[in-house]
């Protein structure tokens, strides 16, 4: 009976488990941003043309930056790609934050529209984790059994 849960403790403390938190948390926080956007954005009066433009031009900028931010910390000894990460879900966060308290359209449309794109930049920062604790030795499953 102890097995179980010594696996448990094993696989809580691996690398494997922080990793799946990490995925976890921005895929959970990506669910909310992107699938209720619609709902949220046509409450505070936008259009639904309105909403495509904020997206498309969401997703067109995160196409420009995500090499962009990628090859500088690729290159950087000064930002880690775990500064990276860090940074970007701080600033998600915050963002997600003022579009609680905040009602003005044109924010809202500036605001949304950069966590938009600070979550399309951040994915391939957080796949990039995995493969960089690979790199450095570390046993990565990426489809844990654990039981």
């Amino acid at each position: 009976m102890r097995m179980p849960i010594l696996i448990m403790k094993k696989f809580i403390s691996s690398i494997t488990a922080k990793y799946a938190l990490v995925q976890a948390a921005y895929w959970m926080s990506s669910c909310i941003i992107s699938s209720y956007a619609s709902v949220y954005l046509l409450g505070e009066g936008f259009s639904n043309t309105q909403i495509g433009v904020l997206i498309g031009l969401a997703g067109a900028i995160s196409t420009v930056m995500q090499p962009w931010v990628g090859g500088m910390v690729d290159k950087s000894e000064r930002i880690s790609l775990r500064s990276m990460c860090l940074l970007l879900g701080l600033a998600i966060a915050g963002l997600a934050s003022i579009l609680v308290v905040i009602h003005n359209k044109g924010v809202i449309a500036i605001v949304y529209s950069t966590l938009r794109v600070l979550f399309q930049v951040a994915l391939p920062l957080v796949c990039a984790m995995g493969m960089e604790s690979i790199n450095r030795g570390s046993s990565l499953n990426f489809g844990p059994c654990i039981f």
